[in-house]
C-alpha cells in the first residue's frame, strides 16, 4: 500500500477506539519498529517515521522505546538512498542525514509528551546538547512545548477530562531538581528554555474546527500550585547563576528571571499582579546579594533591570527594595566610571522621573558622558597612569561583536591621547597587543599634537614588523588629511604578507579621503589592491564601501575598464545581497551591458563549479537593479540568449529568473523581442523563450507570445505542453477550493482566444480549457473530500463549504 493511503488509513484506525483498534494499531506498531531496525535507505526509515507518528499517541509506551532504539542504531547506522536522476546520493546526505532523522523522531515525542513525561523528558534533555544544532534546537523545543502552560491541557475539555492543572511543569521541575551538578552544567540552555516558560505569566489555547484554527491566550491563574512552581524555578535560577562559569550565561540566567516579572499582554486580576510582584521582590533580593563581586557587565544589567522593575512596580515593597539595589550600585566607585565609558546600558536620568525618555533627554545624556569622559581623560598623570593602564586593559578586553559598545570609550581614549600624548604613546608601547582594537582612537588624539612624529616613528616600526596593519590603514581614514607616504608603505606590507583585511581597509581608506587632490590614488592604489583582492576570490571591501557618500562619484570618474575590474571582483560574491547591488545600480547606471553579462557569467561560473560551489548566483529578486538594467531590454535578451546551453530545466531558474528580475513587468520592446525569437523556428530560441515564460506565472502579458508559441510549435509536441504549463502556472492560492478557483480564472483568461482567426490557436484554447475543466473538477472532488474527513476529525458535522 502506497504510504500516504496507509497513513490516512492509520488515521482513521487511531480516531476510531476500541479494543479491536487497539490490538491492530499494537501490531502496526510492532511492524514499524522492526521496519526501522531493518532498513537502511533514507525514504523507507522516514515512511515509518511519519506512521509512528500517526498513531504514536494510541501507542505511546511503545513510540517512546521505538524512538530509543532508533537513536541507538542512527548513532551507527550508514545511510542508503534512492536513486534519483540528477541528485547523486552526497547530494542528498546534505539534507537527508541520520540527524534529520533524529529530529523527526523527536518531534514525534513531542507530540506524545503528555502521555511520557519524565522518559520523554530525559530523551530531550540528552539531545539538547547535540553537536547538531538543529537537533538541539528540536529537543529545546520539546523541552518549551512541555514546560509551557496549555490552556486546554490545564483545565481539560470541561466536560470528562479535567485536565492535568500545573502537573506537566511539576514534572519537568522534578526532572532538573534530579540533575546533579554536572548535568546542570550540561543541560544549561534546556534549563534556561524550560525556567522561561515555567515563568511566563501567559496561558495559550488553541481551538481547531474543520476550516480554521482560533488561537487564544490569557494570564496564568495565581493559585497557590503556579505560585510554588514559579518559585521553584527562580530557585533552580539562582542557583544556576552560581554555576554560570561565563560571563553571558550569568546574563542569560539574570534575564531568565526576568520573565517571572513580566504581565500578560491581555487582561489580568489583581491577584496575578501580586504574585508577579512577589516574585520581582524575590529577583530584587538576590540581585543585591551579587553586585559586589559581579563583573561590572552584570552591574550593569542589574542597574538596567532594576530601574524598570522600579518604573513598572505596583507596589512599594518592589520600589523600596529597586532603589536598595540602586544605593548599593551608586556606592560602587569602578562602576560609576564604567558606566560613563562603556554603560551603553548604563541609567543615567533620575529613577522617579515619569516622563518617557525624549530626544532631548538622549542628548543630555551625550552631553554628559562626553564630558566626563574628557574630564577623565584629562585627569591622569604619571602618577594614577599605573591605576588608568590596568582599567583601560580591562574596559577593552570586554567582548562585542562591533565597536557600538564603545563609542564614549573609544572618545576618552582620543581625549586622552590629545590630552597627554607621551602617556598615550607610553601605553601603546607596553600594551599593544591588549588594545590593538583601539590603537585608531588613541592614534588619532595623539596625531594633532606635538607628539605626531614620535607616532609615525612607532607606526614605521609596526608597519615594518607586519603590525596592526588592518588598524594603521584604518587610522588615515580618519585623520585630517592622508599621509600617503605612510600609506603606500602600509598597503606594500600588507602585499608581502598576504593581509587582505588591510588591502580591503586600504581601499576604504582612499574611498573615505577622495577628493580632487587624492583622485590619483585610484590607479595607484585603488585598483591594485582590487586585482590582489580578485585574484584571491575577496570582496570584502564592499561592505564599508557600499554606503559611502563618495561612493557615486568614485564609480562615476572610473571608465569601463575600471567598472569591469570591479565586477570582476564582485563575481566571487557568495550571494549579491543588498551591499554589491547598491554598487551594481551605479555602474549600471552607465554601463547595464557589462552589468547583465556579469551575471551571466555567475550563472556559467555556477554550472561549472568554478567559483566555490555558489549557492546563489543571481538574487532571487532585485530591489534598484532593476530599473537601469531594464533600459536595455533588447541587448540583455541577446546577452543572456548567448548563454544558454541547451539545459532547459536549470535555465528557468537562472537566465529566466535573471530576465524575470530585470523585468518583472515587461515592456512592449521586450515582448517584441520574444515574438522575434519564435517567429525564427529556431529550437534553441523556442526552448529559451519557454524557460523565460515559465517564470511569470500565467500572467496575462504572455498570452500574445504564447499565441505565437502555439502558431509556430508542431501539435501533440512536448513543447506545445509546455506553454499550457506557462499559461496555467499560478502563484499562492487560498482555500480548501483556491486552485480550483484559479483553474476558473485561467479559463476565462484564454476564452477570447476562442475568437481567433487562427485555427490552431482556437484548437490549442478549446484542448486547453478542457484540460482545466476535469482539473477543477478533480479539484473539487479532493477539496469536498478533505473537508469531510476535517469534519469527521474535528466534530464539525455542519456542510459548509470554505
Amino acid at each position: 500500500m502506497d504510504n500516504t493511503l496507509k497513513q490516512k488509513a492509520l488515521k482513521q484506525l487511531a480516531l476510531a477506539g476500541g479494543a479491536a483498534a487497539q490490538t491492530l494499531l499494537n501490531k502496526e506498531a510492532d511492524k514499524i519498529a522492526a521496519a526501522l531496525q531493518a532498513e537502511t535507505r533514507y525514504d523507507l526509515i522516514d515512511d515509518q517515521l511519519e506512521l509512528l507518528d500517526t498513531i504514536a499517541y494510541r501507542v505511546h509506551e511503545k513510540a517512546v522505546e521505538i524512538a530509543k532504539a532508533l537513536f541507538v542504531r542512527l548513532t551507527t547506522l550508514t545511510l542508503t538512498y534512492q536513486e534519483i536522476l540528477g541528485y547523486p546520493a552526497e547530494k542528498l546526505s546534505e539534507y537527508q542525514n541520520n540527524n534529520t532523522l533524529i529530529g523527526k523522531a523527536l518531534e514525534t515525542l513531542e507530540h506524545i509528551r503528555y502521555h511520557q513525561p519524565a522518559a520523554i523528558l530525559d530523551i530531550f534533555f540528552q539531545y539538547s546538547t547535540h553537536a547538531n544544532t538543529e537537533v538541539a534546537k528540536k529537543a529545546i523545543h520539546g523541552i518549551e512545548m512541555l514546560a509551557g502552560f496549555d490552556r486546554d491541557i490545564f483545565y481539560g475539555d470541561g466536560k470528562d477530562w479535567p485536565g492535568l492543572g500545573w502537573e506537566p511543569q511539576e514534572k519537568v521541575i522534578e526532572k532538573i531538581n534530579s540533575f546533579s551538578d554536572t548535568d546542570r552544567r550540561k543541560f544549561f540552555s534546556g534549563i534556561i528554555a524550560a525556567c522561561n516558560k515555567i515563568l511566563s505569566p501567559t496561558i495559550e489555547g488553541t481551538n481547531w474546527t474543520y476550516k480554521s484554527v482560533t488561537i487564544s491566550t490569557g494570564a496564568v491563574p495565581a493559585i497557590q500550585g503556579i505560585k510554588d512552581i514559579r518559585q521553584q524555578a527562580l530557585a533552580i535560577l539562582q542557583n544556576l547563576y552560581g554555576f554560570a562559569d561565563t560571563l553571558e550565561r550569568k546574563k542569560t540566567v539574570l534575564s531568565s528571571m526576568n520573565h517571572a516579572t513580566h504581565t500578560p499582554h491581555t487582561g489580568y486580576k489583581d491577584d496575578v499582579l501580586a504574585m508577579v510582584m512577589q516574585d520581582t521582590a524575590s529577583i530584587l533580593q538576590f540581585m543585591k546579594t551579587v553586585i559586589a563581586g559581579a563583573d561590572l557587565l552584570i552591574v550593569q544589567k542589574i542597574e538596567h533591570d532594576a530601574y524598570f522593575f522600579y518604573r513598572r512596580g505596583a507596589n512599594e515593597n518592589v520600589k523600596a527594595l529597586a532603589l536598595e539595589v540602586k544605593a548599593l550600585i551608586d556606592a560602587h566607585a569602578e562602576y560609576q566610571i564604567f558606566k560613563i565609558l562603556i554603560g551603553f546600558q548604563g541609567v543615567f536620568r533620575p529613577w522617579d522621573e515619569t516622563q518617557e525618555r525624549d530626544h532631548e533627554d538622549f542628548e543630555r545624556e551625550q552631553a554628559l558622558r562626553e564630558e566626563k569622559a574628557k574630564v577623565f581623560a584629562a585627569s591622569i598623570t604619571a602618577d594614577d597612569y599605573p591605576a588608568w593602564k590596568a582599567r583601560i586593559l580591562n574596559y577593552a578586553s570586554i567582548k562585542s561583536d562591533d565597536m557600538a559598545m564603545f563609542p564614549y570609550f573609544a572618545k576618552f581614549l582620543e581625549h586622552f591621547g590629545n590630552a597627554s600624548p607621551a602617556l598615550a604613546l607610553r601605553l601603546l608601547s607596553e600594551t599593544s597587543e591588549q588594545l590593538e582594537g583601539f590603537i585608531i582612537p588613541i592614534l588619532c588624539g595623539v596625531w594633532e599634537t606635538t607628539e605626531r612624529e614620535n607616532a609615525k616613528r612607532i607606526i614605521t616600526t609596526w608597519i615594518d614588523q607586519g603590525r596592526y596593519l588592518f588598524a594603521l590603514a584604518r587610522l588615515f581614514e580618519y585623520t585630517a588629511g592622508l599621509d600617503e607616504v605612510l600609506l603606500k608603505k602600509i598597503y606594500a606590507a600588507a602585499v608581502a604578507a598576504n593581509n587582505f583585511g588591510a588591502i580591503n581597509q586600504v581601499i576604504l581608506t582612499i574611498s573615505a579621503q577622495y577628493n580632487d587632490t587624492t583622485k590619483h590614488l585610484i590607479q595607484e592604489l585603488f585598483l591594485p589592491a582590487l586585482e590582489i583582492l580578485t585574484g584571491n576570490k575577496n570582496s570584502g571591501w564592499i561592505f564599508g564601501f557600499w554606503f559611502r557618500k563618495q561612493r557615486s562619484e568614485i564609480l562615476a570618474d572610473m571608465d569601463a575598464a575600471g567598472q569591469q575590474r570591479i565586477l570582476d571582483n564582485l563575481f566571487h560574491l557568495d550571494a549579491i545581497d543588498y551591499q554589491a547591488e547598491e554598487i551594481l545600480c551605479r555602474i549600471a547606471e552607465k554601463f547595464p551591458a557589462l552589468v547583465v553579462k556579469f551575471f551571466c557569467d555567475r550563472i556559467a561560473a555556477e554550472k561549472e563549479e568554478d567559483i566555490g560551489g555558489k549557492k546563489e548566483p543571481i538574487p532571487f529578486s532585485f530591489h534598484k537593479l532593476a530599473e537601469p538594467l531594464s533600459k536595455i531590454p533588447v541587448e540583455a535578451v541577446d546577452i543572456v540568449l548567448a548563454t544558454y546551453d541547451g539545459d532547459y530545466g536549470m535555465f528557468i531558474y537562472r537566465g529566466g529568473r535573471l530576465l524575470k528580475n530585470i523585468f518583472p513587468n515587461p515592456s512592449e520592446l521586450f515582448i517584441n523581442k520574444l515574438i522575434q525569437l519564435v517567429r525564427t523556428k529556431d529550437e534553441k530560441n523556442l526552448l529559451f523563450v519557454l524557460a523565460i515564460l515559465r517564470g511569470y506565472e500565467g500572467q496575462p502579458f504572455l498570452h500574445e507570445v504564447c499565441k505565437e508559441l502555439v502558431k509556430v510549435l508542431p501539435e501533440g509536441g512536448k513543447l506545445l505542453n509546455e506553454v499550457s504549463i506557462i499559461l496555467q502556472t499560478t502563484g499562492v492560492v487560498w482555500g480548501a477550493y483556491g486552485f480550483a478557483e484559479a483553474h476558473q480564472r485561467k479559463i476565462e483568461e484564454i476564452k477570447p482566444w476562442l475568437d481567433d482567426t487562427d485555427d490552431k490557436i482556437k484548437q490549442f484554447a478549446r484542448k486547453y480549457i478542457a484540460g482545466l475543466e476535469k482539473q477543477i473538477e478533480v479539484e473539487k472532488k479532493r477539496a469536498d473530500e478533505d473537508i469531510m474527513l476535517r469534519k469527521h476529525r474535528y466534530g464539525d458535522a455542519t456542510d459548509e463549504k470554505e
